[in-house]
């Protein structure tokens, strides 16, 4: 690749400058321009991980209508209190922080913590609802009808002409 302004004098071609000389350069640097990426998902569990062991800290239920989880955050004690632990949604990801910050130097944050969580893909993520507690905080969300339902379709031998199928 030749970068520099393309010149044409006398049937021979000289750069200079900032351009590619090479057409074909050029059509190779747009075609991968704006080419999509596929986004990759993590698989969602509904059997979630806990670190610690402690199955006290979440109660999941994980029916064909709904999704619920209730999280306990007296867990977290006597680390962080409830009131440090902020407890998000974000898309199908439950996301669990604390901080604990030093109350000697405030710009020092003495302990931290990050969770996330997936829920299932087929939670309907408009009816995700969030209620927070004094030491819980409670996530239900509604599922996608037809998700995973089983589909019918027919098969048809294009190797055989029938007259009574429509082909494209």
């Amino acid at each position: 690749m030749v970068l520099g302004k393309v010149q044409k004098k006398d049937g021979a071609q000289s750069t200079s400058g900032w351009a590619l000389a090479n057409e074909h350069e050029v059509h190779e640097q747009i075609s991968h321009f704006g080419k999509r990426h596929h986004q990759v998902r993590r698989r969602s569990s509904t059997d979630w991980e806990i670190p610690a062991g402690d199955a006290g800290m979440f109660m999941v239920k994980d029916g064909e209508d709904g999704f619920s989880v209730k999280i306990d955050l007296s867990y977290f004690q006597p680390i962080f209190t409830p009131d440090e632990v902020d407890v998000v949604v974000h898309e199908h990801d439950v996301q669990i922080n604390a901080r604990k910050e030093d109350p000697n130097n405030p710009n020092y944050a003495l302990r931290e913590l990050h969770r996330q969580y997936r829920m299932p893909d087929n939670v309907d993520l408009d009816t995700v609802k969030l209620r927070r507690g004094a030491e819980t905080v409670n996530v239900d969300a509604k599922k996608v009808g037809g998700y995973g339902k089983p589909v019918s379709f027919q098969v048809v031998d294009v190797t055989q002409h029938r007259s009574d199928v429509h082909y494209l």
